[in-house]
């Protein structure tokens, strides 16, 4: 069973069942024509577990998952699949401001997600995210950082010091149009 990962059953009454390998393609686009409805959480949730990381890409951009299904989609070790996760609103009830620390430590794209759509994650405690983000070691974060006011004129001030160019301009600009 090297190539295919996943089997369908068909249940027929009064025959046997029929077992039809599945490939990943075909269960990816499975995954993306299913309804995103409670009625299919199960479904869904089940797919957070396949293989193929396009698979799992997808299930993670959905909103109807369980809870066991999002927290193993935000350890995934594919930055696409946690990039997806996060604007899952099944995923936005359970990241924690540790999990957003460690996805952005390992991945400034998660990092800049999350700052430019931080006030979607308010259980987060967006200013102190923002403030421990300033002093992240990638001026692509900390330039990010310096488009949000969320984190106050204060932590926008300390950024107008940076020792990037780009953060620093990105911070006056912010300033400048408060």
């Amino acid at each position: 069973m090297a190539e295919w990962e996943c089997e369908l059953v068909v249940r027929r009454a009064g025959a046997r069942d029929a077992v039809i390998e599945v490939s990943h393609s075909l269960v990816r686009t499975i995954a993306t024509t299913v309804a995103d409805d409670i009625a299919n959480v199960e479904f869904l949730s089940a797919l957070a577990f396949h293989p193929s990381v396009s698979v799992r890409a997808e299930v993670a951009r959905r909103d109807h998952l369980d809870c066991d299904a999002v927290d193993h989609l935000l350890a995934d070790r594919e930055p696409t699949v946690r990039q997806s996760i996060i604007w899952s609103s099944a995923a936005r009830l359970q990241i924690t401001p540790a999990w957003a620390l460690a996805a952005i430590d390992g991945d400034a794209t998660i990092a800049e997600d999350l700052v430019r759509e931080i006030d979607a994650f308010s259980e987060l405690d967006p200013p102190a995210l923002l403030a421990s983000l300033a002093d992240h070691r990638d001026p692509v974060v900390r330039t990010a950082v310096a488009r949000s006011r969320e984190g106050g004129r204060k932590l926008l001030r300390r950024l107008h010091r940076d020792e990037d160019a780009e953060v620093r301009e990105a911070a006056a600009e912010t300033l400048d149009n408060w």
